[in-house]
């Protein structure tokens, strides 16, 4: 709901918590509520929890593009072991699978 630019600040701001109990409040989840569960990634707008799988692959993204970022400066910066431009090689298993499916 948007507010005036002439309403005083807590007219706005009791007509954005009157907007947040009337509905948004069972659309959408609360990420700072005490019974949404840490031990799982959940999807801010639908509520899902994604797959095992799929959490640990973004939980796992930092120290695995720094392990690759190594790996190119080690190999093509470093020394010659492989071509600058020579293409990188795909790590995604997602991405992986597709191009499977895309080949059969």
């Amino acid at each position: 709901m948007l507010t005036n630019l002439f309403d005083p600040p807590s007219l706005a701001i009791r007509k954005i918590c009157i907007a947040h109990n009337g509905g948004l409040k069972e659309e959408y989840v609360n990420p700072f509520h005490v019974n949404l569960t840490q031990e799982q990634l959940v999807n801010l707008s639908s509520g899902v929890t994604l797959p095992d799988e799929m959490a640990s692959e973004i939980l796992s993204a930092r120290s695995v593009g720094e392990a690759e970022c190594e790996k190119f400066r080690s190999e093509r910066l470093k020394s010659n072991k492989v071509k600058f431009h020579e293409q990188i090689e795909e790590k995604n298993p997602f991405v992986q699978q597709l191009k499977q499916k895309d080949n059969s």
